[in-house]
């Protein structure tokens, strides 16, 4: 077993199962990546356990009753905006510093807390900015997170490769996902993406 840390040990017992279970290549293609072409065993075990957990993220935010239609979600962001800049307008008065400084008066630490409540506005804008991103990134069954994660796998594995090894990569991808997973489907998942495999490249560049 070598050096191998609990976590990796875990790890390869769970790509065995999946193939027992499923009869993929899963511990196969994580072992040739790891030997052949000297892939980071820990670095590629992170990735698709952080693959593994975007995608069912991604899934439980676009099933989520809470994520509303886009009328209702305009009409939040549009009153969020608007007690924002309210706010804004407010603190810079006499009328709206007195307020900040009754605000912080019960607080221990009335100076920090003062502070605090004078950045509610911009932290409502952006309360607002980050839910429209969410639901525009979510929307026709688009999973952002997943997407950014999946070229991560692939970018490091083609940084580390000189290849994209579509055969390896695509059994770890149906383990993270527990979806059947193929060569073809991930070819043309690198086509429809190509914004997400260069951000994941420059951001292994800067690693």
């Amino acid at each position: 077993m070598g050096n191998q840390t609990p976590l990796l040990r875990e790890f390869k017992r769970q790509l065995r199962a999946h193939e027992k279970q499923t009869g993929s290549h899963a511990f196969a293609a994580f072992d040739k990546l790891a030997r052949t072409h000297h892939c980071e065993s820990e670095r590629l075990m992170c990735i698709v356990s952080v693959l593994r957990l975007a995608y069912s993220a991604d899934a439980q935010v676009q099933s989520d009753p809470a994520r509303m239609d886009s009328r209702r979600l305009r009409s939040l962001t549009e009153k969020t905006r608007w007690v924002a800049t309210e706010w804004e307008r407010v603190f810079r008065t006499p009328f709206g510093k007195a307020v900040l400084k009754r605000a912080a008066s019960s607080d221990l630490d009335g100076h920090s807390a003062e502070i605090e409540y004078s950045q509610v506005p911009q932290r409502l804008l952006s309360l607002a900015a980050d839910t429209k991103d969410i639901h525009r990134g979510s929307s026709r069954n688009r999973r952002p997170l997943y997407d950014d994660t999946i070229a991560t796998l692939t970018q490091y594995v083609k940084l580390k490769t000189s290849d994209y090894c579509d055969s390896e990569v695509s059994q770890l991808v149906w383990f993270a996902t527990g979806q059947r997973y193929d060569e073809n489907t991930l070819r043309v998942w690198r086509h429809d993406h190509p914004r997400a495999l260069e951000r994941a490249r420059l951001r292994l560049s800067q690693d």
